[in-house]
């Protein structure tokens, strides 16, 4: 059986937060850590470049799809959604909430 690394409480310094935990939060969205019940958030300051590339992935379908068909479609799909979430995961911090 795989064992899933979690990521740690910025509070507690405590494992508490699976990778998809993570990326299905947003800066505006909060969860608690199972060990110290602290509410953590992704740093908003942080999160901006991946909400952007979130606005522009509707342009970016539109014009691949016109221009290439579904395989352009695809692969702007594909990098564009890849991009972001290898973003949030590796880049944006958790932080705690006030």
């Amino acid at each position: 059986m795989a064992r899933t690394m979690k990521l740690t409480c910025p509070n507690c310094n405590k494992p508490s937060f699976s990778a998809w935990r993570k990326q299905l939060i947003g800066p505006g969205r909060t969860m608690l850590c199972e060990h110290c019940g602290a509410r953590v958030s992704l740093s908003k300051l942080h999160a901006v470049p991946a909400l952007m590339m979130g606005f522009a992935y509707p342009v970016l379908a539109i014009l691949a799809l016109a221009e290439a068909g579904f395989p352009g479609l695809g692969i702007v799909t594909v990098l564009s959604l890849g991009s972001m979430g290898l973003y949030q995961h590796y880049l944006v911090p958790l932080v705690v909430c006030d």
